[in-house]
Order: C-alpha cells, then structure tokens, then sequence
C-alpha cells in the first residue's frame, strides 16, 4: 500500500498549529490526553493536545486559512468556534 492511500485511510483534523495557523493533519493514535498527529509523511508525528483539534471539513478549514492568511483573528475565532472538537466525535480512539 503506497503512502498516500495510508494516509487516505487515517481520520483527519484541523489544529491550530503556531500564530493560530490552521493545519490540515491525520490521526496516528490517541494517548490519553494527545493525538500523534502527522502530515503526509507517516513517520514524522507530534503529539498534539486532544482538545486543541477539530473534525475536519474541508469548507471550514478553507476558511480558515483564509482568515488566517488575511490576519483577520476575528474572523479566524468565530470560524473557529463553529468547529466540533475531534474528541467529541471519536471519544473511543485509544491506543
């Protein structure tokens, strides 16, 4: 299996990474209260805060970015509040 169908198979979210930039990653596992979370390249992972990530949808995140991009934080905050925190919808995902 090639890389990118690996990571096509992976549950996605969209974190505020540094300066609030939102990123688009993929879920490697969950331990307690941290995601590993990478990129497209599998076998470089962080571990991210489990309440700092977000379901990804591919038009929030677009605004997002947009927001972000244009340094509109007012804007970036009240997209951001319209987001469901990945914990909430995939509260089974454990290591």
């Amino acid at each position: 299996m090639g890389n990118d169908r690996k990571i096509a198979a992976l549950p996605s979210v969209m974190v505020m990474a540094y300066n609030d930039e939102p990123v688009h990653l993929f879920v490697l596992r969950r331990c307690g209260a941290y995601l590993h979370v990478s990129g497209h390249d599998t076998k470089q992972s962080i571990g991210f805060p489990i309440d700092r990530a977000y379901v990804f949808e591919e038009r929030k995140y677009r605004a997002l970015r947009r927001a972000w991009e244009t340094k509109r934080s007012d804007k970036l905050s009240a997209i951001l509040m319209t987001c469901a925190k990945w914990c909430e919808s995939h509260d089974k995902l454990d290591t």
